[in-house]
């Protein structure tokens, strides 16, 4: 009965230091776990977040970047083809200009050479006949001759000196205003580049076409009707063909400027929709992403806390079954050894 006792009594003991011993290792194990498991859901966790933001904040910075960039490089280069266009519209009225400007002098002159050269010759031919009946009569006609010849000699360099002064003065009155206008192009064209609104260049650009051609046109025609005040028609007809020719430069500059402003417009429009397409779909990606890191990184932490909740479970009733056991073992060995002896 001693042996038997002693022998319950060391299995039992070794039984309870068993138990104990494994549920020690297993509550520690398991603590280990769930502590290295949370450690590492969160470092997991955290980088998901840290990447996901970076990559979002690095699209959307690339995103701005690349948008104000091509806003600027398209605002200058709409600046430079406006300023551009509107210098060759301007150089190209006022060659135009200056051309008709040069025939109507030439036309002039020519007219004012024969009709000078038409009175002399009725005139010395009126003088001739009538002065050669006598000697005397013959040399009042040469004092006459060269009288004339005088006269005729100082009309015709009167009349050509006329001539050479209007050309003159609108070569001048030309050269003058293309100066100005150059200059104000100039200004106008540096202006222009600090703008941004392209409504605003446009209607700039379109005032000072419109006024600086009036403003040639005016000079010009001005000078084409004092020059020809002598001459009904042909002042007549020099309007006409002054007035066709304005119209045919402002007709031609209007639609030089509705195309250009209806490519500005297109351009600008599909400007906006291409930044506002992007910016939908960047903001939706990012969204997504989002999204979708935290259903992940919710997933991947709830798996591991059930996981690690169940291990612990699972853990804790093997000890409690354990020590419920050898409880049970030892107790009923106790008893035993009690009635035994």
């Amino acid at each position: 009965m001693l042996v038997l006792a002693s022998s319950v009594i060391l299995v039992t003991a070794s039984s309870v230091i068993f138990v104990t011993a494994s549920s020690v290792i297993l509550v520690t194990a398991s603590s280990v776990i769930f502590v290295t498991a949370s450690i590492v859901t969160l470092v997991l966790a955290s980088s998901v977040i840290l990447v996901t933001a970076s990559s979002v904040i690095l699209v959307l910075a690339s995103s701005v970047i690349l948008v104000t960039a091509s806003s600027v490089i398209l605002v200058l280069a709409s600046s430079v083809m406006l300023v551009l266009a509107s210098s060759v519209i301007f150089v190209l009225a006022s060659s135009v200009m200056h051309v008709l400007a040069s025939i109507v002098t030439l036309v002039l002159a020519s007219s004012v050479i024969l009709v000078t050269a038409s009175i002399l010759i009725l005139v010395t031919a009126s003088s001739v006949m009538l002065v050669t009946s006598s000697s005397v009569i013959l040399v009042l006609a040469s004092s006459v001759m060269l009288v004339l010849a005088s006269i005729v000699i100082l009309v015709m360099a009167s009349s050509l000196t006329l001539v050479m002064a209007n050309s003159v003065m609108l070569v001048t009155a030309s050269s003058v205003i293309f100066v100005r206008a150059i200059s104000v192009i100039l200004v106008t064209a540096s202006g222009l580049m600090l703008v941004t609104s392209s409504s605003v260049m446009l209607v700039l650009a379109s005032i000072v076409i419109l006024v600086l051609a009036s403003s040639v046109m005016l000079v010009l025609a001005s000078s084409v009707i004092l020059v020809t005040a002598s001459s009904v028609t042909f002042v007549t007809a020099s309007s006409v063909m002054l007035v066709l020719a304005s119209s045919v430069i402002l007709v031609t500059a209007s639609s030089m400027m509705l195309v250009l402003s209806s490519s500005m417009i297109l351009v600008l429009a599909s400007s906006v929709i291409f930044v506002t397409a992007s910016s939908v779909i960047l903001v939706t990606a990012s969204s997504v992403i989002l999204v979708t890191a935290s259903i992940v990184t919710l997933v991947l932490a709830s798996s591991v806390i059930l996981e690690t909740a169940s291990s612990v479970m699972l853990v804790l009733a093997s000890s409690v079954i354990l020590v419920t056991t050898s409880s049970v073992i030892f107790v009923t060995a106790s008893s035993v050894m009690l009635v035994m002896k």
